[in-house]
């Protein structure tokens, strides 16, 4: 091994000089500074898991950097697939049962629902009480993406439409807005 390759390992191996400027633009990322520390620890564990012998990283700083951003996206994405983790001492548990009110409401809605075309109230029956996604409704109806989000649009509207006319302030629909539809 010549001089050349050996300074190449090295820098493939040598993450200590950019642990603070992965931190740093973690933070920028993150608005939190726990985060941003797991995001780094992660990009760090997931590029030593990735490595062999073999692998040779000519500029480490911004491998790592695009690494750390790519993790920082996918964690995004699974957050707002998911919803944000909630300790269970944070956790205020609704005291009682439904408002009187709120059973009303959802029983009308139920009702309008049903009342939709069935290729409507369907999809959006699996999207808001089942919590499917676009695609998995669209998997399991054998049609196109767009036909689902074009179905469960119509549907919207169509309940809107029937909840408060043309009014857009109006309570039974900031109860189903509320609600997920």
């Amino acid at each position: 091994m010549n001089i050349r390759d050996e300074k190449k390992m090295t820098q493939t191996l040598d993450f200590e000089p950019h642990i603070d400027a992965l931190r740093r633009f973690a933070i920028s990322l993150t608005r939190n500074s726990d985060q941003a520390n797991d995001l780094v620890q992660e990009t760090i564990l997931k590029v030593l898991s990735k490595m062999d012998e073999d692998t040779q990283i000519e500029n480490p700083k911004a491998y790592l950097m695009s690494m750390l951003h790519n993790l920082f996206i996918d964690s995004t994405r699974r957050t707002k697939r998911r919803g944000e983790a909630v300790s269970i001492d944070d956790y205020d548990a609704p005291s009682g049962e439904a408002s009187q009110e709120l059973k009303q409401e959802t029983a009308k809605i139920l009702t309008l629902m049903e009342a939709l075309p069935d290729e409507m109230s369907d999809v959006l029956h699996r999207h808001v009480t089942q919590e499917q996604s676009y695609q998995e409704i669209a998997d399991d109806l054998h049609v196109p993406v767009g036909t689902v989000m074009s179905r469960i649009s119509r549907a919207r509207d169509a309940l809107k439409k029937k909840l408060c006319g043309g009014d857009k302030n109006c309570p039974e629909l900031q109860g189903a807005i509320a609600s997920g539809l």
